[in-house]
């Protein structure tokens, strides 16, 4: 009984580490997942993570795999796209009636669902947009000049 249900949690903190660490640019070795899944405390082998890659698989799961030396694995599902999370953003952030801290944690939970790969993407070089309704943002120093790539999303709230 024991053995099986610590291989529940074993294909429940695999699936974990895949979507948070993982994505089309960034999929994860056998080496790192097992390196991941060893830190969490579960015990597992390269053989056995083949299976259990097979077994989300043919459950429903979309595990990708790049078939090499080191096979790679990463999850393409992703509930919302970049850009839709970025809109989300933008969204909150321009809500002049949502305070700056609880605005930051909703960035947060927001970037955290395009998985850790991509959640310095949707910042601003890692400076978040504050600021209340009727005014100007400001930015950190050096702030614009590290990310020209986002002058137009930065003008718009000008």
């Amino acid at each position: 009984m024991a053995k099986e249900r610590s291989y529940k949690i074993k294909l429940l903190k695999l699936w974990e580490i895949l979507c948070r660490d993982s994505d089309e640019d960034h999929p994860l070795t056998t080496k790192q997942i097992m390196d991941r899944l060893q830190a969490e405390g579960i015990a597992c082998d390269r053989r056995t993570l083949y299976s259990d890659m097979e077994e989300l698989t043919r459950n429903g799961f979309e595990v990708m795999c790049r078939r090499s030396r080191n096979n790679r694995y990463y999850v393409v599902d992703r509930k919302f796209q970049l850009p839709e999370i970025k809109i989300l953003i933008d969204a909150v952030q321009a809500a002049g009636f949502i305070t700056p801290g609880k605005t930051e944690e909703l960035v947060d939970k927001l970037a955290a669902l395009a998985g850790s790969q991509r959640a310095d993407l949707i910042g601003i070089c890692g400076c978040r947009l504050f600021f209340c309704a009727h005014q100007i943002p400001t930015f950190p120093p050096g702030c614009l000049k590290k990310t020209p790539a986002y002058a137009p999303r930065i003008i718009h709230y000008l």
